[in-house]
C-alpha cells in the first residue's frame, strides 16, 4: 500500500516538475496553408470577400493583405491589382465578379493594333447566371473619354450573348479605349488599349485572266488611302499588265517572302482562280498556312463540273451548286449572315453559286435566301475568304448595294486578321505604375522545336513612329513549346508598346501589345479596370492557379487542398503547456490521499 503511494507521489512530482521546466519535442505535423486575401476594390467587394474568408478559414490560416509566407493567394474580383503585393511564383486564384443582377463579361475580343480611319469591331461576351433578373445590359464605348458608341443588350438568366460595338479611330498612337457595361446601378469597366497607325495595309490583286469582278474590287481599294495596290492581269501566256513592283507570279511571292517579308502583302485577291495552276495554289496554301497572309478568290462564274481547279481543296469545297438565276431587275439580295458583323454588307447578283456541304471550320459572313455566299475559313496561321456572287459587279448601284464599302470593309477585315509570327498574352490589367513589374507571354503561332524565341522591345509611343528604336526584353521560355513569358518594368509614366518580331530573315510580322503607366499608384487602384474571364484564366493558370466563378466559393477550400495537399511540417509540441496534465496530476494526487485514508493516515 505504501508503495503505491510512494508511486503516485513520485508521478505527481515529476508532473510538477515538468510543467516548471516546460519540455519542448519536434514532431510532424499538418499545418495549415497560409492565405493571402486581396482585391483592388475593397469597398465593392466586401461581402464577396468576407463570404471567401468565411469559406476558407475552415482549412486555412487567411491573412488579409499580402503576406511574404502565403502559400496561395486568392484574389476577389475581376479588378486587376497592379501594384506589387506577392510572390508571383505562388498559385493565384482569382474570385471572378459579377454585377449585382448577376451579368459578367466572359471575354473581351478588341485588337491591339489598328489602321486609322478604318472601321473594328469590340465584341463583347456576356454572361448572366441563373436565377438574375433579365434587365436590359447597357454597353458603352469611350476613347479617351469621348462616347463613340452605346448600344443595350437583353440578356435572360442561365444565358450568353455577343454585342459588337463598332469603332472607327482618327488618331494616331495609343489610345485608352474604355469599355463600360451598366447592370442596373453596378458597373464593369474594362481599359483597352489599342495602337493606332498611319501604315496602309498592302494589297495584290492577282487576275489569272482579265475579270470585271476583280477589276471593281480592285478600284474600290484603289480609292480607300488605308490599302496600297499592287496588281498583275494574266492576258495572255507570259504577256500581263501590271503595277510598278507587282510580283510576277503568285509563286515568286515565296521568294519575296524569304528575302523581303517586309513588303509581302496583306493580303491576295484572286481573279479568276480557276486559272491557277497547282504550283500558284501550293503557293497560296503555304502563303495562308506559314506566312499567315489573307487570300480572297473571287471566280466570277462556275466551271464546267462545278470544279474551281485545283483550288478546291484549299477551299475545302467538293462540289458547287447554283441558285436560281435571277433577271437583272429583280437580283438576289446578298445580306449579312445571322449574327455576322458588317453593317454595310449589302451586295446583288443574278448568278450565285455556293457549297453543297459548307468546310466545318467556315464561317458565313453573307447569305443569299438563306444559303452561304460569302464565307471564310483558316488555313494554318492564314485567312482564306471565298465569295460565290459572280456578277456582283454589275449590281454597283448604291440603290441596289454597297458594293465598295462592303469589299472596303471585308479586306480591311481580312487584312487585320492576318497572323504575325507571335502574338501577346496579356497578364494583368492594360494600365499600371510607372516602375511596376509587367508580365506578358509571347506565343507562337506555329510552334516548333526549332524555332527561335521572339526579339522582343519596349517603345515609347511617340504617335505613328513606327520605326523608333525601343529597349530590348529579356523573353523565359516556359513549360508549353513555343510560349515564352516577357517581363518589364516601364520606366515612365506615359504611353508603351512591347513589340516582338522573329529572329530571322522572314521577319515582316510585328506583334504588338500596348501599355499605359501612371505615375500614382493610389489613382491606378482606385479606377484600376476589370479583367474579362477569358484573360484572368490565362493569367491564374500560368501561375498554377485558377478562376473561381464567384457563385462556387464554397469549392474554393477543396481546390486549394488538391493544389497544396496537407503537407507535415516539424514542429515544436510543448506537452506541459496543454491543460491536459491537470488530469493525470489530479489522478495522482487524489489516488495517493485516498490510498493514506484507506489505511488510516492523514
Amino acid at each position: 500500500m505504501k508503495y503505491a503511494e510512494r508511486v503516485l507521489r513520485v508521478i505527481a512530482l515529476l508532473i510538477v516538475v515538468a510543467a516548471i521546466i516546460d519540455p519542448v519535442f519536434t514532431v510532424q505535423r499538418a499545418v495549415p496553408p497560409i492565405v493571402a486575401l486581396l482585391s483592388a476594390d475593397s469597398v465593392r467587394h466586401e461581402k464577396l470577400i468576407a463570404q471567401t474568408e468565411r469559406a476558407l478559414s475552415r482549412t486555412a490560416t487567411v491573412v488579409r493583405g499580402p503576406s511574404p509566407n502565403a502559400q496561395a493567394v486568392v484574389m476577389v474580383g475581376s479588378a486587376w491589382l497592379t501594384a506589387p503585393t506577392t510572390d508571383s511564383t505562388v498559385p493565384h486564384y482569382v474570385i471572378s465578379s459579377a454585377t449585382v443582377n448577376g451579368v459578367h463579361v466572359e471575354a473581351i475580343d478588341a485588337p491591339t493594333s489598328w489602321v486609322r480611319d478604318a472601321r473594328m469591331s469590340i465584341r463583347v461576351r456576356l454572361a448572366r447566371d441563373s436565377g438574375a433578373s433579365s434587365s436590359p445590359v447597357t454597353l458603352s464605348l469611350r476613347d479617351e473619354g469621348q462616347l463613340q458608341v452605346q448600344q443595350q443588350a437583353t440578356l435572360a438568366p442561365h444565358h450568353r450573348t455577343v454585342v459588337s460595338l463598332p469603332f472607327t479611330p482618327v488618331h494616331v498612337g495609343t489610345r485608352a479605349l474604355e469599355l463600360a457595361v451598366v447592370d442596373g446601378s453596378d458597373t464593369l469597366r474594362y481599359m483597352l488599349p489599342v495602337q493606332i497607325s498611319t501604315s496602309p495595309w498592302r494589297v495584290l490583286v492577282y487576275d489569272a485572266r482579265p475579270s470585271w469582278l476583280s477589276t471593281f474590287v480592285r478600284r474600290a481599294l484603289e480609292r480607300d488611302s488605308r490599302f496600297v495596290v499592287s496588281s498583275r492581269i494574266v492576258t495572255s501566256k507570259d504577256i500581263s499588265v501590271a503595277t510598278p513592283q507587282s510580283a510576277r507570279s503568285i509563286e515568286t511571292l515565296l521568294t519575296q517572302a524569304t528575302q523581303d517579308a517586309a513588303s509581302l502583302p496583306h493580303v491576295i485577291v484572286v481573279g479568276a482562280p480557276e486559272r491557277l495552276t497547282s504550283r500558284d495554289v501550293s503557293a497560296l496554301r503555304v502563303l495562308m498556312e506559314e506566312w499567315g497572309r489573307a487570300v480572297v478568290i473571287l471566280p466570277d462564274h462556275l466551271p464546267p463540273q462545278a470544279n474551281i481547279g485545283a483550288l478546291n481543296t484549299v477551299l475545302g469545297v467538293s462540289a458547287w451548286r447554283s441558285l436560281s438565276s435571277a433577271p437583272t431587275s429583280a437580283p438576289h439580295a446578298i445580306v449579312r449572315a445571322p449574327g455576322g458583323t458588317g453593317d454595310s454588307l449589302r451586295l446583288a447578283a443574278s448568278t450565285i453559286a455556293t457549297p453543297v456541304t459548307m468546310p466545318a471550320d467556315a464561317t458565313t459572313l453573307a447569305v443569299a435566301s438563306g444559303a452561304p455566299v460569302v464565307w471564310t475559313r483558316p488555313v494554318g496561321r492564314g485567312l482564306l475568304v471565298t465569295s460565290g456572287g459572280f456578277d456582283a459587279w454589275r449590281f454597283r448601284d448604291p440603290a441596289q448595294s454597297t458594293f465598295d464599302a462592303t469589299w472596303r470593309e471585308l479586306l480591311a477585315s481580312a487584312a487585320q486578321d492576318v497572323n504575325p509570327a507571335f502574338s501577346f498574352a496579356r497578364l494583368g490589367s492594360a494600365v499600371g505604375k510607372a516602375q511596376t513589374l509587367t508580365e506578358a507571354l509571347v506565343v507562337a503561332a506555329r510552334p516548333t522545336a526549332a524555332l527561335a524565341p521572339p526579339a522582343v522591345t519596349l517603345i515609347r509611343d511617340a504617335g505613328d513612329s513606327s520605326s523608333a528604336s525601343g529597349l530590348p526584353v529579356a523573353v523565359f521560355p516556359t513549360a508549353t513549346q513555343g510560349t515564352w513569358l516577357t517581363q518589364v518594368r516601364v520606366p515612365n509614366a506615359g504611353t508603351w508598346r512591347l513589340q516582338a518580331t522573329q529572329q530571322a530573315a522572314q521577319s515582316g510580322d510585328t506583334a504588338v501589345l500596348p501599355l499605359i503607366a501612371t505615375a500614382d499608384t493610389q489613382a491606378v487602384v482606385a479606377t484600376v479596370p476589370d479583367s474579362p474571364d477569358e484573360q484572368l484564366a490565362t493569367w491564374t493558370n500560368t501561375s498554377g492557379g485558377q478562376l473561381v466563378p464567384h457563385g462556387a466559393i464554397d469549392s474554393l477550400p477543396a481546390i486549394l487542398e488538391t493544389r497544396l495537399g496537407s503537407p507535415r511540417r516539424p514542429a515544436p509540441w510543448h506537452p506541459m503547456r496543454s491543460v491536459w496534465w491537470i488530469l493525470p496530476l489530479t489522478l495522482a494526487l487524489g489516488g495517493d490521499w485516498w490510498l493514506r485514508r484507506r489505511r488510516g493516515a492523514r
